[in-house]
């Protein structure tokens, strides 16, 4: 009998996370799994540690030679049996009711075909970074998509049927950025979601790729959201200089010249309003998302108040949201009371 939930973990030389890794899988609430583990060309002490497990629940695999993250991952969906495919990183560690809670969501959503869940950020010491969480609802995270990864791989859940019945996989000629490029490639199919729970621990260390690689990461993804925005059929296209802007800037508060935020301004709303004409059922989420990305873009705008075009930009935006503008003018006036000396 085939068990309901396959666990995709690949490891190269991470014995010093593997551990507690593999013991977050193995002692889950949940037991109608195969946890199958590939070890992609390891030279440190990785297999002796996966030789101290007996659990007959554990699947292992072995490439040779390192053949990297995408290929092993490929081997992983090849050999998996379950109806659902979940993903742990070996550095990372799974709460206890993580597969039981993911497995029962998709079990009662026969539409989803993809969630993942919120995450706690943890140092190498122990250290609470705090909680990494991503939008929820079907429509803010296809908003998200079109320029960022709106999941965290290590907190995925999806249906291995959909992966078969419209051969999808893993990219095998991207480095980086693989989850990225499938999840965006799977949303044609079917809805998707993020539970609000803290299911998964990540551990942050210097060694990770999204630290010592993340120029070229994001060149990949650059090149993923481009098709995003093809893909929705959004009628809008940008320059590589303007992709750029909005995806490595956007939304950030980093301190930054007054130029960079006009443009910035400029571009996403015209990417707001395009998909705007997508989002045609709005849900409560979607609708506070919007607020708040029309908030900063008339930050933005409002850089430079005398210059003619943005002003018909501002113009443009207020007419958009005029509630939303109300409110920024109330919250001005209040500041600005709230600053007056007393007498």
């Amino acid at each position: 009998m085939s068990p309901e939930v396959s666990v995709l973990m690949t490891v190269y030389n991470g014995a010093s996370r593997l551990r507690q890794a593999v013991e977050s899988i193995l002692t889950q609430t949940y037991d109608n799994f195969e946890f199958i583990v590939i070890d992609d060309g390891s030279t440190d002490e990785t297999s002796n540690i996966l030789d101290s497990y007996s659990d007959l629940r554990i699947v292992r695999l072995r490439n040779e030679t390192n053949l990297g993250l995408t290929q092993s991952l490929n081997m992983g969906l090849e050999t998996a049996r379950g109806e659902y495919v979940a993903r742990q990183d070996c550095d990372d560690r799974s709460m206890p009711s993580r597969l039981a809670k993911q497995a029962a969501y998709l079990n009662t959503h026969p539409s989803t075909i993809l969630h993942g869940t919120a995450a706690r950020e943890v140092g190498a010491s122990g250290e609470d970074f705090g909680v990494h969480s991503q939008p929820r609802g079907d429509t803010t995270i296809r908003w998200k998509l079109l320029l960022h990864n709106a999941f965290i791989h290590s907190t995925v859940m999806l249906r291995r049927r959909t992966l078969n019945k419209h051969n999808l996989k893993y990219n095998p000629e991207l480095t980086y950025s693989q989850d990225f490029d499938l999840w965006s490639r799977l949303l044609p199919y079917g809805q998707v979601a993020n539970l609000e729970d803290k299911l998964v621990d990540l551990n942050l260390h210097p060694g990770q790729i999204t630290q010592t690689a993340w120029e070229d990461q994001q060149k990949i993804a650059d090149q993923i959201s481009r098709r995003n925005i093809a893909a929705m059929g959004l009628d809008i296209s940008f320059t590589d200089h303007e992709l750029a802007t909005l995806r490595w800037r956007s939304g950030k508060t980093v301190a930054r010249e007054k130029w960079h935020r006009t443009l910035e301004g400029q571009l996403l709303f015209g990417l707001l309003r395009s998909y705007d004409v997508y989002a045609k059922q709005p849900d409560d989420e979607w609708k506070q998302v919007r607020q708040e990305r029309l908030r900063y873009i008339r930050r933005c705008l409002a850089c430079f108040p005398g210059n003619i075009t943005l002003l018909s930009n501002q113009i443009r935006v207020a007419a958009h949201d005029p509630t939303g503008l109300l409110q920024d003018l109330e919250r001005t006036v209040k500041r600005s009371y709230q600053r007056q000396p007393s007498r």
